[in-house]
């Protein structure tokens, strides 16, 4: 994840150095009180090539994998607060 909220186009070129946008790309959206409130853990974990990188992990004293069996990516899916696709990008949000 990134902090801030980049169109497709600045997410691919911070993420992977693409800067040409197919259809299939996408990005979407989170917000971080809502995370940490269904006890998901956002900690700002910088890159050299992504600064903005954030990680979401499981809290401390749990054990990770069974936490995240309840937690995963269909719980997460749920919490998407917006979506951008390569079909129409706009980077002035």
């Amino acid at each position: 994840m990134i902090v801030g909220k980049l169109g497709v186009a600045g997410a691919l070129s911070l993420v992977v150095g693409r800067n040409k946008v197919i259809l299939q790309d996408a990005v979407r959206y989170f917000n971080v009180g809502r995370l940490r409130e269904a006890d998901y853990v956002v900690k700002h974990t910088p890159t050299p090539r992504n600064p903005n990188h954030v990680s979401v992990v499981a809290p401390e004293g749990v054990i990770a994998e069974d936490w995240w069996r309840d937690h995963g990516e269909p719980m997460l899916e749920l919490m998407v607060d917006g979506m951008r696709t390569g079909k129409g990008d706009d980077d002035n949000e």
